[in-house]
């Protein structure tokens, strides 16, 4: 998933005239949360709607301080 979320925010910096080298680490990481934040729940509406049943309290994501530090 990291790697089609990198493509969508590449392709949406690149809409705005910008690439992920011009903004640096930081800046692409303030991007990638920001696009986190606009979409991230799309998958779980998704897969709710389909009727996984799962344990939704324990929802991670990978980039959050707990699981990043784990990493």
């Amino acid at each position: 998933a990291s790697i089609a979320t990198e493509v969508k925010i590449v392709d949406k910096l690149k809409a705005e005239g910008t690439s992920k080298e011009e903004l640096g680490r930081e800046g692409f990481l303030k991007a990638a949360w920001e696009w986190k934040k606009q979409y991230g729940g799309r998958i779980v509406e998704q897969l709710k709607k389909l009727g996984s049943s799962l344990d939704w309290s324990r929802e991670a994501f990978t980039m959050d301080e707990k699981c990043n530090k784990a990493v």
